[in-house]
């Protein structure tokens, strides 16, 4: 019902919510290179966002990425 009411927010929130990563420490392979962090969020359109080990923010959307491994489980 969100979807044909165009309540994409909604849709994105609950997304988030049942996520197994959003918060979970990750191994992302992309474009050849590796890259360890910790999820901070993900968007239906735009991938996900990692906040790497080296301290800074990056995004991932998902045709780019060839490889996501979660490190920590709860």
């Amino acid at each position: 019902r969100a979807l044909v009411e165009g309540r994409y927010e909604a849709i994105a929130a609950a997304w988030r919510a049942r996520s197994a990563v959003v918060g979970r420490r990750v191994r992302v392979t992309a474009a050849g290179a590796t890259f360890t962090g910790r999820v901070l969020d993900l968007a239906p359109g735009d991938g996900i966002v990692v906040q790497l080990d080296l301290g800074v923010q990056r995004g991932f959307r998902s045709e780019h990425v060839e490889r996501l491994e979660v490190l920590d489980y709860a």
